[in-house]
């Protein structure tokens, strides 16, 4: 997966990068921001191009940009690519679509039953968060009366 590769590279530059930082020469820090973006870019336009071919890994990391603001900070296209990539089986998907169901109405046994789905997913993929809220969840719509 060529996004994965582009991944490392830009983390291995940005460490480098957080270590020159204290290079006081203003040219030399604008040169290694300009490369650090550009590297970004390109890991941004790769990672697009395997989620539109369903590649789970990248849906859900294209997610990721999105929620922690890479990408602006556009919930609806977090939501729609970590359901992209829980219908496509990825593990912390799944749980997280769960989560985002469950948040949206926390007092429905509907949306509850819902999470529960997902959740118990997750569990099945093998992702520990999904195994831990499924049995918060599952204690919960007890307590709810169904």
């Amino acid at each position: 997966m060529k996004s994965k590769k582009l991944k490392e590279e830009l983390i291995e530059y940005l460490e480098m990068l957080k270590a020159k930082k204290v290079n006081t020469k203003r040219k030399v820090n604008l040169k290694f921001e300009l490369k650090a973006k550009q590297l970004l870019n390109n890991y941004i336009k790769i990672l697009r191009k395997e989620a539109y071919q369903d590649n789970p890994d990248s849906q859900f990391e294209l997610a990721l940009c999105y929620d922690n603001g890479l990408l602006g900070d556009k919930f609806r296209k977090y939501k729609y690519w970590i359901e992209k990539a829980a219908k496509n089986n990825h593990p912390a998907a799944c749980n997280i679509y769960g989560w985002i169901i469950e948040s949206e109405s926390p007092t429905s046994i509907a949306k509850m039953k819902k999470a529960i789905i997902w959740y118990k997913k997750s569990a099945e993929l093998g992702d520990i968060l999904g195994k831990k809220n499924l049995k918060i969840a599952e204690r919960q719509i007890l307590k709810m009366g169904n």
